[in-house]
């Protein structure tokens, strides 16, 4: 784990909102559709996010998104690549699982491109969750276009 990381809940809305649309203009292999880009941008103006920060440069985020009684989702989640396999995205899920915990949630989602589509940066995607304790819970060939099925994972907490 790199030490020279730091993590903060982030209170202010634009903040938020810059944070994303800055990580995730710079991840186009996962979030090359620019109006679910924009989609995410705005959502994150009103949900909690934690971020990952290198000196003054943010380097990662987490979105979470109270869905009902029981259950929160991970809305949308973004480490620049140069960053990778640095325990960085780890500890993002890991701090919002404590989030969700304390809200009093006994289950935590995630939605990714599913296995149908072979596409290797979201095989990289799914692995991670897997590794995080996430399981294929549903997939929904439709939700976000035929060309784009969807993979619903659920981690009990």
């Amino acid at each position: 784990m790199d030490e020279s990381i730091r993590y903060e809940w982030v209170s202010d809305p634009a903040t938020r909102s810059k944070i994303c649309s800055d990580i995730l203009n710079e991840l186009p292999d996962w979030f090359g559709n620019e109006v679910s880009l924009r989609d995410y941008v705005e959502k994150v103006y009103q949900l909690p996010v934690i971020a990952a920060r290198d000196g003054d440069a943010y380097v990662g985020f987490l979105a979470v998104l109270e869905h009902t009684l029981y259950a929160a989702e991970l809305c949308v989640m973004g480490v620049l690549e140069d960053y990778h396999r640095k325990g960085i995205g780890r500890m993002l899920v890991m701090m919002a699982e404590h989030y969700v915990r304390g809200m009093g949630k006994r289950f935590f989602t995630v939605k990714t491109l599913s296995s149908r589509d072979p596409y290797e940066p979201y095989q990289r995607t799914r692995s991670f969750y897997e590794s995080m304790g996430f399981l294929a819970l549903e997939e929904f060939l439709t939700l976000w276009g035929e060309d784009d099925p969807c993979l619903m994972m659920i981690k009990q907490l």
